[in-house]
């Protein structure tokens, strides 16, 4: 009966170099030691287009070289994004400024959150959330 094993370097991203060996038995039941290199690579997704092949899959996951040198995908940003969300944190900023010195001009009660709340209300006509939701709206379509 033939016996393989197996000897390989752990997972890393050079997808340019791989060492291990190949330990077997061959029919004259010798042990026979193979190296295993770049060279005896079959890489994921690789078609045979003739004849066949005997494979031993080594790594697997997230184990792979192609998995390990995939980056997130950032996400793009624009100057005019991060202009409008500069622009809304500095109005809604302001609205909750000048709606606590309103109250402040007033005398505190029970209905003091009541009318804060109110005072939002009323400035929130300054903050520009239309455009940033056309903004959004556009980047979708």
């Amino acid at each position: 009966m033939n016996r393989f094993k197996i000897e390989y370097e752990p997972p890393n991203k050079n997808i340019y170099k791989y060492n291990g060996k190949l330990f077997y038995n061959n029919i004259k039941n010798e042990d026979k030691i193979e190296a295993v290199d770049i060279d005896n690579c079959v890489w994921a997704n690789t078609k045979v287009t003739s004849g066949q092949i005997e494979a031993l899959v080594i790594y697997t996951g997230p184990h792979t070289r192609m998995q390990m040198n995939q980056s997130e995908a950032r996400s793009k940003f624009g100057l005019v994004d991060n202009e409008i969300n500069n622009l809304c944190k500095f109005t809604i900023g302001l609205m909750n400024i000048l709606a606590l010195i309103m109250i402040f001009f007033q005398h505190l009660n029970i209905n003091t959150p009541i009318i804060f709340i109110r005072y939002i209300l009323l400035f929130s006509y300054i903050v520009p959330l239309t455009m940033k939701v056309n903004m959004d709206i556009a980047k979708i379509f």
